[in-house]
């Protein structure tokens, strides 16, 4: 399983655990960006992934932070996902 808790009781996926979450909020988002809206896809858009799994309490260099549950992700595109970065 690729499941794990840390001590301060965050979820941390990796795998196929990781992706099962990318399905859900994707489908729980209806395929949509929440910042502006556009339609996304599952799949790779030439390297990278079109649509991108944000997590509301970033995950921060290293995974510190990281919290992988549904309550904890949204769905955005590429552009607003960088963009919310300054990338």
């Amino acid at each position: 399983m690729s499941v794990s808790h840390t001590k301060d009781g965050r979820t941390v996926l990796t795998g196929k655990d990781y992706t099962e979450l990318r399905e859900a909020v994707f489908f729980r988002d209806r395929g949509r960006c929440i910042v502006c809206h556009q339609r996304v896809s599952l799949k790779l858009s030439g390297s990278d992934w079109d649509m991108h799994l944000c997590h509301i309490t970033p995950r921060r260099m290293g995974g510190g932070s990281r919290d992988d549950t549904e309550e904890n992700t949204v769905t955005k595109c590429k552009k607003c996902h960088m963009k919310e970065h300054n990338q």
